[in-house]
């Protein structure tokens, strides 16, 4: 157990070292939409979720709660909104030790390799840092099959009580961290049934592990019912994949070949190993990374490479042992003692391991301040909001109500000005396509108020923002995608003033990550 503990520490406290902050970064869209989440909570607790003004991202509950309750702790800022998925962060590479050790007992050095690789990973530390819940869906999906396996490994009930109840609730909390964690206990039941058929027929004989299940299955149906979660996360998953099928397969491709070629190339190589030689253990983890991938690449709509980070610990474990594996075949006909053979292999095999990390930009040999979430592809606007904002309230009148302030982002907005900031509109579509589509009320003086928001208005049209013009004198208009309404980017083009442009954050090593957003203002 001794032995355990400071295994335990010593990998948290170097994943710790590179996924800590250690300067202040704005955040990115997305993360302003978590933080506002969790401040609704802080403010609300669970009657949030019968505010009908309010809007709710149910399928994130997990990362909004963990987030509410940094900031109850800490306050609010973007520090404290990323502590927690950091700390999540940094127990991934230990969870990925003990799932080498489980999938490979026999060899020390993959448990070594796959550790470090972990570690070290540019693609891990990065979405560790963000107020996003993709480390913590990644976290989860890693505790429920090491607890699914272990389940299964141990005779001793107490044990497997533990780790039955450990993957229920990793479950449970995959869930409400993202839609696509469904994929989880739908692998799992099939795995069950081609795999442990014997064990799953004895199931009704257990009145134990029947009676555990039907509580937890009881309990959470209880709470998904009363807090009115079920309906919101039915709906909003739903909304996810009735667009019918994608074919993003050329996008994945590109990132998981031309980007991460080796690693690839490698991972597939040992999960086949594992296949072949541990076909419990080694077919769950390839349904589930196939799993993952069929649906990313024809079932969701978004495309961008954050939506595989879950599965992307198994491709550094088959990474692992295919450098084992490369080095075991080199010496098998080496002449000399077993143990010293071995011995000789395993320092080979994790030399190899440094190796790779010491070659290439996807892994890190020491932590940095800062890691771009564009590093490997261009897909996340990064802009520096806290000067576009600073110039809003040192110039703007918002204290009185008098200034109106328009944004492309509500949550951005929210985030800057408060929860209840008034004078509140948003520029989007009303209806451009898929994706592109703005649900609002119009009201019977002709605003367009967003549903769930009541206090923001939409700006779709010239006459919408003429509108706003005729009842504020003075405001700003942020505008940041060419796509959005032509007439209105036309009119902010030719009749405002440009108070700021920006269109790269100083520190991203990305040189064609390029956001043009500009800050116009009226009545200056």
């Amino acid at each position: 157990m001794a032995k355990k503990t400071v295994v335990f520490i010593l990998i948290f406290s170097i994943s710790l070292l590179f996924r800590f902050q250690k300067i202040h970064v704005p955040f990115w869209v997305d993360e302003f939409s978590t933080a506002n989440q969790a401040a609704l909570l802080q403010k609300y607790s669970w009657k949030l979720f019968t505010q009908k003004d309010r809007y709710i991202e149910a399928r994130s509950l997990s990362t909004t709660s963990i987030v509410a309750g940094s900031f109850l702790i800490f306050g609010k800022s973007e520090e404290s909104a990323r502590l927690p998925i950091e700390i999540i962060g940094s127990l991934i590479p230990f969870l990925v030790f003990y799932l080498s050790k489980i999938l490979v007992p026999e060899r020390k050095v993959v448990r070594f390799s796959a550790t470090l690789l972990s570690i070290t990973s540019y693609f891990l530390i990065t979405w560790s840092r963000q107020a996003r819940g993709y480390a913590l869906q990644e976290f989860l999906l890693l505790l429920t099959v090491i607890g699914y396996f272990l389940f299964f490994n141990h005779s001793n009930i107490r044990k497997k009580i533990f780790w039955l109840v450990m993957s229920g609730l990793s479950i449970i909390l995959g869930l409400l961290t993202h839609p696509s964690f469904l994929i989880v206990p739908m692998c799992l039941f099939t795995h069950l049934v081609l795999v442990h058929k014997e064990q799953l027929l004895k199931f009704p004989k257990k009145r134990w592990l029947t009676s555990i299940t039907a509580a937890i299955i009881g309990l959470v149906g209880i709470f998904f019912f009363k807090t009115g979660l079920l309906e919101q996360i039915v709906t909003q998953c739903l909304s996810l994949v009735t667009h019918g099928l994608s074919n993003n397969i050329w996008y994945y491709h590109s990132f998981l070949w031309r980007e991460y070629g080796l690693v690839t190339l490698l991972g597939i190589i040992g999960l086949l190993y594992l296949v072949i030689n541990n076909f419990k253990k080694g077919i769950l983890l390839t349904g589930i990374l196939v799993s993952y991938l069929i649906f990313v690449c024809f079932l969701f709509p978004a495309v961008d490479s954050r939506y595989i980070l879950p599965i992307f610990p198994y491709l550094l474990v088959g990474m692992a042992i295919s450098l084992d594996l490369l080095i075991q075949s080199v010496f098998t006909k080496v002449n000399k003692k077993s143990s010293e053979k071995q011995l000789l292999i395993s320092v080979l095999s994790g030399c190899c391991t440094i190796l790779v990390i010491l070659n290439g930009h996807k892994f890190d040999i020491k932590p940095n301040s800062f890691y771009s979430v564009n590093h490997d592809f261009r897909e996340i606007a990064l802009i520096d909001y806290d000067q576009v904002y600073s110039v809003i309230k040192q110039k703007g009148d918002l204290a009185s109500g008098k200034t109106a302030v328009i944004d492309t982002w509500p949550d951005r907005l929210e985030w800057y000005l408060g929860l209840d900031f008034e004078p509140n509109y948003v520029l989007r579509w009303e209806d451009a396509g898929f994706m592109k589509q703005t649900p609002f009320r119009l009201q019977s003086n002709g605003d367009k108020v967003l549903v769930g928001r009541s206090q923001t208005k939409l700006i779709a049209t010239q006459q919408d923002l003429l509108k706003v013009l005729s009842l504020y004198p003075k405001g700003f208009i942020w505008i940041d995608d060419t796509s959005l309404p032509a007439e209105v980017i036309d009119y902010a083009r030719t009749h405002f003033r440009q108070e700021l442009y920006l269109d790269h954050y100083p520190l991203d090593d990305n040189p064609y990550s390029v956001w043009p957003g500009t800050l116009y203002s009226w009545g200056y």
